[in-house]
């Protein structure tokens, strides 16, 4: 099973040494190994980070107050940096900090504090950072790091810009598309989803994987019962 890192390396050598036999492909065959690698290789990357994005999602939005965001931080520039601080550093990818930005916005969080998540998370993690301190030097890593975080702050302040002048209320617009579709399509496709998760988790080990690092930071590999 390969790790975040590993994957994001994967990636990349792919997007850049594309092998030869597979532009001669047909169509019916890109098609076929599209859906193989988005329902079968990538789901399997992916599924412990979408896990770990929905639980968190459940316990913020269990724990914190409604608007409590709102309240305490307001929806000027500090609650866009704060998450720039947390996100900067937070190993996350983009599937697992999607549920997370929503809740926080629900829970009162600007709309552009939760799009500096978005884009500080995922594309400065510690996995990406290593991956890509073996392609580009410490001064293009700087610059990078900059570049992203500069980006994120200046688009996160046009978004609260645009919500404001058009008199939006993210809170009261998130999640009103789920109206239009019918109860029986939602509940099975997440069902469907469920089956999918549950089968790479197995299939990649992630079980086993999860109560080995339990038992060892409980103390309990190797532990022996004294009566």
């Amino acid at each position: 099973k390969r790790n975040q890192g590993e994957f994001e390396e994967s990636l990349l050598k792919k997007s850049l040494d594309a092998p030869s036999e597979e532009r001669n492909e047909s169509t019916l065959q890109k098609i076929i190994r599209a859906l193989r690698f988005s329902f079968v290789e990538l789901l399997d990357d992916l599924a412990p980070w979408l896990v770990i994005g929905l639980i968190s999602a459940g316990v913020i939005s269990a724990l914190i107050p409604d608007n409590f965001f709102s309240g305490f931080l307001g929806s000027g520039i500090w609650p866009m940096l704060l998450m720039l601080i947390v996100g900067i550093p937070l190993y996350v990818c983009a599937e697992g900090s999607t549920p997370i930005a929503a809740t926080l916005i629900l829970k009162g969080l600007s709309p552009g504090a939760a799009f500096v998540f978005l884009l500080a998370g995922p594309a400065t993690n510690i996995s990406s950072l290593i991956v890509l301190s073996k392609y580009f030097s410490k001064k293009v890593l700087a610059l990078y790091l900059i570049t992203i975080a500069a980006m994120a702050l200046i688009l996160g302040g046009l978004l609260n810009a645009a919500y404001s002048s058009l008199g939006l209320n993210v809170s009261a617009t998130m999640g009103s598309a789920a109206q239009i579709i019918p109860t029986w399509i939602k509940v099975g496709a997440t069902l469907i989803l469920l089956v999918m998760v549950h089968h790479s988790l197995s299939k990649t080990n992630e079980y086993g994987k999860f109560w080995q690092w339990t038992k060892d930071r409980l103390g309990w590999s190797g532990a022996r019962i004294v009566k």
